[in-house]
């Protein structure tokens, strides 16, 4: 949603509404502000637009002056505010609810009242320096301040705690609705971007081609260090050639207590491929989860009880897989042998194809009937039943609030059939296990579901990108929201 969607929003809500009268006061008083200094170039070009302001219909007023204020990276500037409001209030967003509906903001011929959320984002545009600098509810009254010069509160008996029939909680819930869309249509654009790049890589991203293998961990390399996490690489001999990890940390904000290390949880994904195949959903889908999660947590910035490493690992696939040699069984050796205390692993593993067909997730065993559902629209977090307490944590951080069904496998007290014990442990996470560390996989149940697994037609028009966000969105949940 951009910012002309946003207005275009407010100004449905208002029309014809008795505080309409305000918006054009309020242009009365823009212009009273421009005639007290025509030597300023931008004053004298809002006095040519509002000439005619008469003439004019309330839509035409906004749509003049956002041409008015039109900047040449507007949309950069307007997408970046926009996500620090969203961040500013997703944390505080009920308590500030009565400030937010009661906002006024103006500036460079825009006044508005009473828009809830799309208030507090168009506020941001025009205020992005001063906001954020007393927090949320401070900043939302700094913004009320500012109008007060306009007194529509004496003028049109207005009371800046809004009644309920005029900002309502169906409103609330309403801009609440939008700020997630806006945030998923990011997230969906950078999901796509990133399988992008990695299925056109040629040839393919498999053991025996170095540079693809290069340029992969390049991206990924670039990618944490464009969200500001420290970056290094991690590398091995296998078969006479070097091989590396591409490990990045995020470190909470939280103050350490005491002299001990705070304990990490690991993300990590592998990045190559098996054959001269794409590999779409095996295993760019859940590269680009794991970048995802890196930016959201670089901008997030959780204050959690634990670190956060993530890591792009190599040579997970054939003929490597199972060996020492695989990239995650070296990560988890280097941190047993440097005797840090490890939370658990998260492994993304093939998290990007879904179907709505009915019976179209086949089920590997009679037992699982019941247990597993048949039709391919769900996401699942898959583990032992060894480490049930930490899955069934993360399972229950992770499906809270899900817009994917989050199916759990070896939770507590479930019923675990032996099919899947060899099924449970075919990613990066088994060998987290090895050195008795909890570890699950997110995975969409690989080629139990997907027909293209391992074949040409792992393609990138095979994938599910919006159930693909659901599941990032939701694994996100998940990775910040274990307990200390």
């Amino acid at each position: 949603m951009d910012y002309y969607e946003a207005l275009d929003l407010c100004i449905q809500k208002h029309k014809g509404h008795p505080h309409e009268k305000m918006f054009r006061d309020a242009m009365d008083g823009i212009i009273n502000s421009c005639l007290s200094d025509l030597d300023d170039e931008k004053n004298a070009q809002a006095m040519e637009i509002y000439k005619q302001r008469d003439q004019w219909t309330l839509d035409e007023w906004f749509d003049a002056i956002l041409n008015f204020n039109l900047k040449d990276n507007q949309d950069e500037l307007l997408s970046e505010i926009y996500e620090k409001i969203v961040e500013s209030f997703e944390n505080e967003f009920d308590q500030n609810y009565q400030v937010a509906v009661s906002l006024s903001w103006d500036l460079d011929g825009m006044a508005h009242s009473g828009c809830d959320i799309i208030g507090v984002y168009a506020g941001a545009y025009f205020w992005s320096d001063d906001f954020g600098v007393h927090g949320p509810e401070e900043d939302c009254q700094y913004f009320m301040e500012k109008m007060q010069f306009y007194d529509y509160a004496e003028r049109e008996g207005f009371d800046v705690y809004m009644d309920a029939d005029y900002v309502t909680p169906k409103d609330y819930s309403q801009y609440k609705s939008i700020i997630l869309k806006k945030k998923s249509i990011i997230l969906k654009k950078n999901l796509y971007a990133h399988v992008q790049f990695l299925t056109e890589l040629n040839p393919a991203r498999n053991s025996m081609n170095a540079e693809s293998l290069q340029q992969a961990s390049r991206y990924i390399a670039d990618h944490f260090a464009e969200y500001g996490l420290p970056v290094h690489r991690q590398t091995w001999m296998a078969d006479g050639r070097e091989f590396n990890n591409v490990v990045a940390r995020y470190t909470s904000p939280r103050p350490m207590e005491g002299n001990e290390p705070r304990p990490l949880l690991v993300v990590g994904a592998h990045y190559d491929v098996a054959g001269d195949q794409p590999g779409a959903d095996d295993n760019a889908s859940a590269v680009a989860g794991l970048l995802e999660t890196a930016r959201l947590l670089a901008k997030r910035k959780p204050d959690l009880a634990y670190d956060i490493e993530l890591v792009g690992y190599c040579l997970e696939e054939p003929p490597f897989y199972g060996s020492s040699q695989m990239g995650s069984y070296v990560h988890a050796k280097s941190l047993h042998e440097a005797g840090i205390p490890v939370k658990g692993m998260i492994c993304y593993e093939m998290i990007g194809y879904y179907s709505d067909e009915p019976g179209s997730q086949p089920l590997p065993d009679s037992s699982l009937q019941g247990m597993v559902p048949t039709v391919a629209d769900f996401i699942g977090v898959i583990g032992r039943p060894e480490y049930g307490e930490f899955n069934q944590a993360f399972y229950q951080a992770m499906a809270k609030d899900s817009e994917i069904q989050v199916v759990g496998i070896g939770l507590p007290d479930q019923n675990f059939p032996t099919v899947l014990s060899g099924l449970v442990g075919m990613s990066d996470h088994s060998n987290y296990w090895k050195f008795g560390y909890p570890a699950l996989m997110i995975n969409d149940t690989a080629f139990v579901r997907n027909p293209h697994y391992h074949q040409v037609t792992d393609s990138i028009d095979t994938l599910d990108f919006e159930r693909m966000t659901q599941a990032v969105n939701s694994a996100y949940c998940g990775i910040v929201g274990l307990p200390s």
